[in-house]
């Protein structure tokens, strides 16, 4: 009875740790996915980047798909 009792604490140990390496590994996605979207806007024309992402003295314009800051 107590070697099916140690067997079972086992399982449950090792279910548990898989249940938070799944957790972290989803918390690190998102994390990732998050900063990733932050980072660039793509564009097809001018009009498509967004105008607040440039300083006062600078101008969104649309460069080989992705939206930059230049200064006119």
């Amino acid at each position: 009875m107590k070697s099916l009792f140690l067997h079972a604490n086992y399982i449950e140990g090792k279910n548990m740790a898989e249940i938070l390496k799944f957790i972290y590994v989803m918390i690190i996605f998102l994390f990732m996915c998050i900063i990733v979207t932050n980072g660039n806007y793509l564009c097809d024309e001018d009009k498509d980047c967004p105008k607040n992402i440039c300083l006062y003295n600078e101008y969104p314009r649309c460069m080989k798909g992705i939206c930059r800051c230049v200064k006119l």
